[in-house]
């Protein structure tokens, strides 16, 4: 603290000025020292710290007036636009419940931070699909892994969970889209072959393709998840102009945040998240006992309970809001604008949430949500399908192929075209191609 405090504009550089006081708000909570910060001295430490200041504010309008400092030509806004945007909405409603949305906002955000997938124990994530889909993607770097509309999952109950779960009986709806594309932390699953990995119908005719965590985002960033488009944005994208300043658009720059799965059972409200099992460290390890995996547990133990305690924030701050009319009913006191304005809150989490029945995936997504008429959507018309390219490529980040049990006579063909993309690998070991460990007639 004492080296902190002897940091001054004029002797050092403004940017270790800047630092420094950033760092003395979070030994003393003094918010002084975040005001000492100008934007001239450091414009990302001036943008988090009029981030902090509008965060700590009781009073939603004084939250914006802060958050409007921030310069728009920051790494940091583009990492909080979704944040900023959505309180600007806030405060714009005018409405009676503006502390509440604000308050359920936060509880959303930190539901997605707690579901990042960032442990060093799920460096290796596995994307499963069918022989002819997994040759596209090696094939050429010019495919890229798509992201498809959540009406192609195979559970039914996909975004509608998570408003059972929060009593709320009006219907919300808005004009956004989900696409989302599915991976399990799980990388040699009969599961997953059977079910997704399948070929002309046949059952565990597929690969699993194992991707490293670079694949995805390092950070939980919600602008990544959700895209309001505008006039402006239309504009900018048709004109192919730098896209990084507009939160969520997909470019070969931009990878997505991974989150893990909420698994619900809609009779109990018994809660579970997405984890690797016991027996995948105990494969790992070649032995019948894991300490790497006692350790994992516990940390996933954390995680599942903080998880449950900010659903039960959230499942009472919506409560908050239900008519005094029809306490029982659990009718929303809200008008239309107020409704659409709470959906779009729990839009990004709503695809995240599944049924227990499903659990045995231990699925992790990348979800995107906008409008139709952002043109990233696109059509095929041979399958009649409309999705969002996903522009990292597939064969930078592989590290491994699994090859379905039905389907093991493929492996020549895979190390063939592993070969052939070692170029796009800037130097990273060749991927390894093996046969499902698995039983399968």
């Amino acid at each position: 603290i004492k080296l902190y405090q002897s940091i001054n504009r004029v002797e050092f550089h403004p940017y270790h000025y800047a630092y420094s006081n950033l760092n003395l708000y979070f030994f003393s909570i003094l918010e002084d020292y975040l005001n000492n910060i100008k934007k001239e001295d450091c414009l990302e430490t001036y943008a988090q710290a009029q981030y902090i200041l509008g965060n700590n504010c009781i009073d939603v309008s004084e939250n914006k007036k802060y958050w409007d400092n921030i310069p728009e030509d920051s790494n940091f806004y583009i990492q909080k636009e979704y944040s900023l945007k959505l309180i600007k909405q806030v405060v714009e409603i005018n409405t009676n419940y503006n502390e509440n949305f604000r308050e359920i906002f936060k509880i959303v955000d930190k539901l997605l931070e707690i579901l990042f997938v960032n442990s060093i124990e799920e460096n290796r994530i596995s994307h499963y699909t069918n022989l002819s889909v997994s040759k596209i993607l090696l094939k050429n770097d010019d495919n890229a892994l798509r992201l498809n509309t959540v009406n192609l999952m195979n559970d039914p109950t996909e975004g509608s969970l998570l408003f059972e779960y929060l009593n709320i009986e009006n219907k919300i709806t808005t004009i956004d889209l989900a696409y989302i594309s599915c991976f399990t932390l799980h990388h040699d699953s009969l599961n997953q072959f059977r079910l997704y990995a399948k070929q002309d119908y046949q059952e565990a005719f597929g690969v699993s393709l194992v991707l490293n965590q670079k694949f995805f985002s390092n950070t939980h960033n919600a602008a990544r998840i959700y895209t309001k488009i505008t006039e402006n944005t239309k504009v900018s994208l048709t004109n192919q102009v730098d896209l990084n300043s507009i939160g969520g658009v997909i470019n070969k720059n931009t990878s997505m945040p991974l989150y893990r799965c909420i698994y619900i059972d809609p009779c109990s409200n018994y809660i579970k998240v997405a984890q690797r099992e016991e027996w995948s460290f105990c494969r790992e390890d070649r032995e019948s006992d894991s300490v790497r995996w006692k350790n994992y547990f516990k940390k996933m133990q954390i995680i599942e309970i903080n998880v449950r305690e900010a659903l039960e924030d959230l499942k009472y701050k919506i409560s908050e809001l239900n008519n005094p009319n029809f306490p029982s009913l659990n009718i929303l006191n809200l008008n239309e604008l107020e409704k659409n304005l709470l959906g779009e809150i729990l839009l990004p989490l709503r695809y995240l949430m599944k049924h227990m029945a499903f659990k045995e995936e231990q699925e992790c997504r990348i979800v995107y949500v906008t409008q139709m008429d952002n043109p990233l959507v696109q059509y095929d018309e041979k399958i009649n399908r409309i999705y969002i390219d996903y522009e990292p490529s597939v064969m930078e980040h592989l590290e491994k192929i699994y090859i379905a049990p039905k389907a093991k006579d493929e492996k020549m063909v895979f190390e063939y075209l592993c070969s052939r993309g070692q170029e796009i690998r800037k130097g990273k070991e060749a991927v390894k191609v093996k046969i499902s460990q698995n039983p399968f007639r």
